[in-house]
């Protein structure tokens, strides 16, 4: 039986950086992903803020998974008149990226430290004692199944992953569902966010421009039936850029939609990363930033821990917990706006965010006063109209800023 000191389950970018920095200690890895390429299929709109590959330091000028750099995003706030006229336009810059190539550098770079990637690689069983790690791995191919053993796992196994639930942490129950189709043209010039809650419960709608092709697409719940708004979302960007779409692809995949950050995600001999673990930006939805921050994290940990404690216990590895508990993505203020903006603001509320929101100046979301007489100034809207509590606006715009800051 082959053996390892760290199994890393999941190509994606969690997975690889964990894999990445456990090899770059000399610790023999190996990352088992179940498709059969790394970054295959696609399953992202594919769009990032500058700040995010910047927070990373990641070199992102003159490299082949940029597709397309943007120097603006609009958003779109509320109701049937705010899908003509953006009611707040921000500056960060953004990225559309060619998600595969993305992938795959995260992958050749753990491959370049030492680690060893497998795929068309299933793993269809874990077992963890005090001897170490064992795992179950079955191939496409018709090939019988095989063991692996190892001294830790790290579980970057996506939103649906079984691992850590197998193993007694409570991970995501909640969750969004994601669609978007593909069509030729590029239909704007800048990545729009569209909010609008009768359209998108507990979501958004987005168009991102890419070279030869967009990307129009919805996240919310999946009880309010996404793929038939999604349908009705066309319908309306149809008319918004007097064209008939020439669709090329559908896509849709299922997202953690937590409202507050994870009890735990290690146990004795695992850790659990990424969508898996149920990380995922509160307002956006978004993983990648997260996925990248928390794998680097678990390899960070592992590597520490095999220097004095070679039985991998829980009360080690949370050393993996106080590193990411201590990050701005996990601020309780994020989920507290987040919250609010989703499951109590109405599309009236949303409209009167977009009258004097900006994103970029978070330092005059300060005092409530300020607050007071900017909504005060707004004469379209009466006190009825103005149902939420002051200090929720603030909080919910204060969130959404402090999540746009970090990246998604």
């Amino acid at each position: 039986m082959e053996s390892f000191e760290v199994i890393v389950v999941g190509a994606g970018p969690a997975g690889t950086n964990a894999a990445t920095k456990t090899a770059e200690f000399g610790l023999k890895t190996i990352v088992l992903e179940e498709h059969l390429e790394v970054g295959v299929p696609v399953q992202c709109g594919e769009g990032v803020s500058q700040q995010l590959l910047e927070y990373h330091n990641i070199e992102y000028e003159n490299n082949d998974f940029v597709d397309i750099h943007l120097s603006k995003q609009k958003f779109y706030f509320a109701g049937q008149k705010a899908w003509d006229q953006y009611t707040m336009l921000s500056g960060f810059s953004t990225i559309l990226l060619n998600r595969t190539k993305f992938d795959q550098m995260f992958a050749n770079q753990a491959v370049d430290k030492g680690a060893e990637i497998r795929t068309k690689s299933k793993v269809t069983n874990v077992s963890i004692n005090k001897q170490g790690v064992e795992v179950t791995v079955k191939t496409p191919e018709g090939n019988a199944p095989y063991s692996i053993k190892g001294k830790v796992i790290v579980a970057a196994d996506g939103p649906a992953g079984r691992i850590g639930r197998s193993h007694g942490i409570k991970l995501p129950t909640k969750y969004v569902h994601a669609v978007e189709y593909v069509v030729k043209g590029k239909h704007s010039q800048t990545m729009d966010f569209y909010f609008d809650h009768e359209l998108t419960p507990y979501g958004y709608s987005w168009v991102f421009p890419k070279e030869e092709y967009s990307k129009i697409g919805l996240v919310c719940r999946q009880v309010f039936e996404p793929a038939k708004r999604l349908n009705k979302l066309m319908e309306r960007m149809e008319k918004k850029f007097n064209t008939k779409f020439e669709k090329i692809n559908l896509i849709g995949g299922i997202i953690p939609a937590e409202e507050q950050p994870p009890e735990k995600t290690v146990s004795n001999r695992l850790i659990v990363t990424g969508d898996a673990a149920g990380f995922t930006n509160p307002y956006f939805y978004s993983g990648i930033s997260i996925a990248i921050l928390t794998g680097r994290f678990a390899g960070e940990t592992i590597a520490k821990v095999s220097q004095k404690d070679s039985d991998f216990s829980e009360k080690s590895l949370m050393l993996y917990e106080s590193k990411w508990r201590k990050e701005k993505p996990f601020d309780k203020r994020i989920y507290e706006g987040r919250n609010l903006f989703y499951k109590k603001f109405s599309n009236k509320e949303l409209e009167i965010i977009g009258k004097f929101a900006d994103v970029d100046k978070v330092g005059q979301i300060t005092s409530i006063p300020w607050f007071r007489e900017k909504l005060l100034t707004l004469k379209a809207f009466t006190n009825k109209d103005i149902r939420a509590d002051w200090k929720e606006y603030k909080k919910a715009i204060e969130g959404m800023s402090l999540s746009g800051k970090w990246g998604f």
